[in-house]
């Protein structure tokens, strides 16, 4: 319930983890040459988790600011969410799904999003009437 910023040639490390946003006046912000790498949990309750954010809340925005590189591995589910990314933002994932209400991606000469090729699995929830679907909307 409050403000989680990386500021400026600063970095965030770390593996197993899952950021929850509790809710709308929650935020996340990576500012100018921040480094984040992280990954979400391999095992227990946040398995594959990267960020989280209870369903129904208003609309806010999210914004990471020029960032120098960013490696996400993991399941960003922020719906209420308007994500920026701003000025050279660099992103590298090869297991990344993200569920926002909607992703601006605003250039610069050193805009690059590295997406590993290829299938990605992505299991439905463990019931017999259950399905997975991907949905890409322009």
């Amino acid at each position: 319930d409050g403000a989680f910023a990386v500021n400026g040639g600063s970095s965030l490390t770390g593996a197993g983890v899952t950021i929850f946003l509790a809710n709308a006046g929650a935020s996340l912000q990576l500012n100018g040459n921040s480094v984040v790498r992280l990954a979400a949990p391999a095992g227990g309750s946040y398995k594959g988790v990267l960020m989280f954010e209870p369903a129904g809340l208003s609309r806010s925005n999210l914004s990471f600011n020029g960032g120098s590189g960013h490696e996400l591995r993991g399941l960003v589910y922020l719906p209420s969410r308007n994500l920026t990314f701003n000025g050279a933002s660099t992103v590298s994932a090869d297991q990344l799904t993200m569920v926002l209400n909607s992703l601006t991606v605003n250039g610069g000469g050193g805009t690059e999003w590295r997406l590993e090729p290829g299938p990605k699995p992505i299991p439905a929830p463990a019931s017999t009437s259950a399905t997975a679907e991907i949905i890409l909307r322009y």
